[in-house]
């Protein structure tokens, strides 16, 4: 999933973007965990009900480790 997001600062039109800025939070320093996705699939009881835009975030531990990925989808 990660491979294929790009870095936020580095995506300014996508939907991420978006739905940050209709939360009225400032994209001026946008933090280097944060991740747009255009097409994370979405299952729901084992069936893929589609593939939506999303906000990826990077879960560190304090020494910088990514140990998981969570995610917000609109």
């Amino acid at each position: 999933m990660m491979a294929a997001a790009t870095a936020l600062k580095d995506a300014p039109d996508s939907a991420a973007q978006k739905y940050l800025a209709a939360r009225g939070l400032s994209l001026a320093n946008v933090p280097d965990g944060l991740f747009a996705h255009g097409a994370v699939q979405y299952f729901d009881k084992g069936s893929e009900i589609g593939s939506f835009d999303a906000l990826l975030c990077e879960i560190r531990t304090p020494d910088g480790k990514r140990i998981g990925v969570g995610n917000r989808a609109e």
